[in-house]
């Protein structure tokens, strides 16, 4: 069927009024013919919408963000690379169907008196329901299925609540929203569990204390390098196209 544009309405109006005038003159009908083309013309611009396809909502692969902020040192655990500090906090996630992760969320805690230089993030592959440990020689981390290091001034870091420290009531201690765009893309197997660790990276004697927010529930395990410690809760971040 064809469509017909918006724009036909301006010269049928012109022709409607000429019409009109000659069919008055002819025989006083114009009324008549003027109510004629006026449908015509309304049921041109009807035809003229286009149908819109209708939207498609992005895939959510993983979101356990909180949607408060807090300072509570007991709802966060500490993952932070300084010297010779390496304390790396894990949690999984099943995406529940093919995904290419473009964007990663996340929240955390650390006195704001202490900025970071950059986080280290990366999917790491499962192996039964655990972390694959394997020893990447190159890197001097796990081998990861994929890993970046974005530093703090391409990290969206934003401040949401600001409160005396747990452990130091002289400083005052900040809840983090985070969010970063990937350089590169991160395709996700529907059905497949894999691992996330973000952690902060500060240069030696440097320490920050950020922690890695506990976040909504979602399946209570998470893991981390020390003793390979097991957490029977989850930490907060999203995963989105």
């Amino acid at each position: 069927m064809r469509v017909f544009s918006i724009h036909w309405i301006t010269p049928l109006a012109f022709f409607l009024q000429k019409w009109r005038v000659l069919a008055w003159r002819r025989n006083g009908s114009a009324k008549c013919h003027a109510l004629a083309l006026a449908l015509i013309v309304l049921s041109f611009a009807a035809c003229s919408k286009s149908p819109t396809s209708p939207s498609t909502p992005a895939v959510v692969v993983h979101d356990t963000l909180n949607p408060t902020p807090s300072v509570a040192s007991l709802d966060a655990m500490q993952s932070e690379a300084s010297g010779a500090l390496d304390r790396e906090v894990y949690d999984d996630f099943v995406s529940p169907s093919a995904a290419t992760i473009r964007t990663i969320a996340w929240q955390g805690i650390r006195p704001t008196a202490r900025p970071l230089a950059s986080f280290y993030i990366a999917f790491i592959a499962d192996n039964n329901g655990y972390i694959r440990w394997e020893y990447d020689s190159t890197t001097g981390r796990q081998k990861a299925l994929y890993a970046t290091r974005v530093s703090i001034d391409q990290v969206n870091e934003r401040l949401g609540l600001t409160k005396a420290c747990d452990t130091a009531p002289q400083q005052q201690c900040g809840s983090y929203d985070y969010s970063v765009t990937l350089p590169a893309l991160f395709v996700a197997t529907a059905g497949t569990r894999y691992w996330l660790l973000i952690q902060a990276e500060t240069p030696f004697n440097s320490e920050s204390g950020w922690l890695w927010r506990k976040g909504q529930p979602d399946n209570s395990f998470a893991m981390t390098n020390v003793a390979n410690t097991l957490f029977p809760w989850d930490f907060a971040f999203a995963l989105r196209p």
